[in-house]
């Protein structure tokens, strides 16, 4: 029976084919989250302790002696590094929580790691190369500045991924959640001013009455 002239007419919101999409809690801040603990636990570690044997160390055949320039120069790019690996634990432990805070954490330390890595490589072979023609040992620059160079790309893995990840859209429908500005997780679609139901866009079951404000299952 069709309605009549002055009845009003309701449209059903459309739908993906094969039905509405199943709502998942996204697992990719567990994973990065996780592993920037793990490594920025491991990187704070395996700094504090570069730094208290690099006494011991200066007495090493190839190293620069203790108090010369070269290895104040050692010194301060060890500091240096602390702070970021700070930053990077910090970074995890917020994306385990779910806020947007460790985001931007995470971007910060990329940027900074990635600096400080060819900062500490270009020191690193700058000392090096003079500490050894001061004890009269000839290497050629070009191989000892070449392990660094690669030593140096392995390091930015890591920081680089997470800012490729970190920039795809999806992930900021997943952060634009955390913040309370409300985002279909399937299309993007905003559902600020949305009561609780389905995405008028893709038909996605949308719930923002939970503390995780995703999906309902």
């Amino acid at each position: 029976m069709e309605p009549g002239p002055g009845a009003q007419q309701t449209h059903a919101p459309p739908t993906i084919p094969g039905g509405p999409v199943e709502a998942r809690r996204p697992v990719w801040p567990t994973v990065i989250g996780v592993l920037c603990c793990v490594f920025g636990g491991l990187a704070l570690l395996g700094n504090l302790c570069g730094l208290i044997a690099m006494p011991i160390a200066s007495q090493m055949p190839g190293m620069p002696p203790q108090g010369g320039i070269a290895w104040w120069l050692q010194m301060v790019a060890a500091v240096a590094k602390i702070p970021v690996s700070i930053l990077h634990l910090a970074a995890g432990v917020q994306l385990l929580s779910r806020k947007p805070s460790g985001v931007r954490l995470a971007v910060i330390f990329a940027w900074y790691a990635i600096a400080m890595n060819i900062i500490g490589a270009a020191v690193q072979v700058l000392s090096t190369q003079a500490a050894l023609q001061q004890q009269g040992q000839q290497v050629p620059l070009g191989f000892n500045a070449g392990f660094m160079v690669a030593g140096t790309a392995i390091a930015c893995i890591w920081p680089a991924f997470l800012l490729f990840w970190l920039r795809r859209e999806r992930i900021r429908i997943d952060v634009l959640a955390w913040r309370g500005e409300h985002a279909c997780r399937a299309c993007g679609y905003a559902l600020q001013d949305l009561v609780p139901g389905v995405c008028p866009e893709c038909g996605l079951p949308f719930d923002f009455r939970g503390a995780e404000r995703h999906a309902m299952p």
